[in-house]
């Protein structure tokens, strides 16, 4: 029985491992840099939930933002209880380019965020749609790096984003984590088979949602309006770009403690479960990462420690080299410290997500399933 335990193991870690040759791969791929030269209007949708700690920041940034096209910025309120309807309102009179919109309004088969979206993409006046997450930073260039991109039929631009560096061991787990995760995605993206994105900073047109019906087939899902919907434009023959542009970075939330951050990416990893649904080999990556990652601590309880040895070997090679490139593509600081403290979690971590991705998960007031 050990015997074939052994094989998969073998197995399911060298699919792992080609697909990380696969990212390096990609992230030797010159970053296609556009320069469109028209200024098209674009509709900037923000959903918020209780966001009035972070909903001032927000709008203000959004205010001074460097763009000279059109711009409106829809703030979408999905049932918030706090004080995030009043603060919108008065903002209005501060800039009149801000719009409240109702999640209600959203289509009613939709839960959650992708209902309040769907709300904001039906109000928006303009073809082209900016998302952000309300606990974001932007910078004052963002709109206008992210709407330089689209040009030569361009349809969906993924972004970047990253975590501020702090001193805690959380911090720097999810730092690298979250870096290493948008590495993938750009390699991919470079490589011509698009296999993410991220909702904190993702740009499309307004005619490819309606073509795909919105989020419509994909209502069920617990996430969806990002790497989901994603997949539904690569096959419908969207043409997909990742600006690699710093000026379009955004910053995303850092997580205070382990249970936030198991709460977020929990939602993330329910995703991947039906991911063979949308695109097999993402999949099968996905699927291969957690036999190796339950693997390693096999080999551990076994004692099977040559074994366990190889496979670290191969594995702090390749994601190393990856987590370098990258780091020099998106011209941030290599941390050596940090990404070991990656290395050394990220088992663990793999293997508690697969398991909890099968559980329901709750995250402000909403139960997630």
């Amino acid at each position: 029985m050990y015997k074939y335990l052994l094989y998969t193991i073998i197995v399911f870690s060298s699919i792992y491992l080609i697909n990380i040759v696969r990212f390096i791969i990609g992230m030797t791929v010159k970053d296609h840099i556009l320069e469109n030269t028209k200024i098209y209007p674009v509709s900037i949708i923000i959903a918020v939930k209780n966001g009035e700690a972070n909903l001032l920041r927000m709008l203000k940034s959004l205010s001074q933002q460097s763009y000279d096209g059109n711009m409106e910025f829809i703030i979408i309120d999905d049932n918030s209880i706090d004080e995030t309807k009043n603060i919108i309102n008065n903002y209005i009179s501060i800039d009149e380019r801000v719009r409240y919109v109702n999640s209600i309004d959203g289509a009613s088969y939709l839960n959650h965020k992708k209902r309040a979206l769907d709300a904001g993409i039906c109000k928006a006046r303009h073809e082209y749609l900016l998302f952000t997450d309300i606990d974001c930073i932007i910078q004052p260039e963002w709109v206008k790096s992210m709407m330089s991109c689209f040009s030569e039929g361009i349809d969906y631009v993924a972004g970047h984003a990253y975590v501020y560096d702090r001193a805690s061991i959380l911090n720097k787990f999810q730092r690298i984590d979250l870096l290493m995760l948008l590495f993938s995605a750009k390699s991919m993206i470079a490589s011509g088979n698009p296999w993410a994105s991220i909702g904190q900073n993702q740009a499309y047109t307004k005619t490819l949602y309606a073509r795909l019906e919105g989020f419509k087939s994909i209502s069920k899902y617990l996430q969806g309006d990002d790497t989901l919907f994603l997949q539904l434009a690569v096959h419908r023959g969207a043409k997909v770009i990742f600006n690699n542009n710093p000026k379009s970075y955004v910053v995303s939330r850092t997580e205070l403690s382990w249970n936030n951050l198991l709460l977020q990416r929990g939602r993330w990893s329910g995703d991947a479960n039906i991911m063979w649904r949308f695109n097999m080999g993402f999949y099968i990556m996905a699927l291969s990462l957690w036999i190796m990652s339950a693997g390693l601590i096999l080999l551990i309880v076994l004692n099977y420690f040559k074994l366990l040895l190889v496979i670290l070997f191969f594995k702090i090679l390749f994601e190393s080299l990856l987590y370098i490139l990258g780091s020099r593509s998106f011209l941030h600081s290599i941390r050596y410290f940090d990404f070991l403290i990656w290395f050394i979690i990220h088992p663990l971590y793999v293997f508690i997500m697969g398991i909890s991705s099968f559980f329901n998960f709750e995250w402000k007031g909403a139960r997630f399933k």
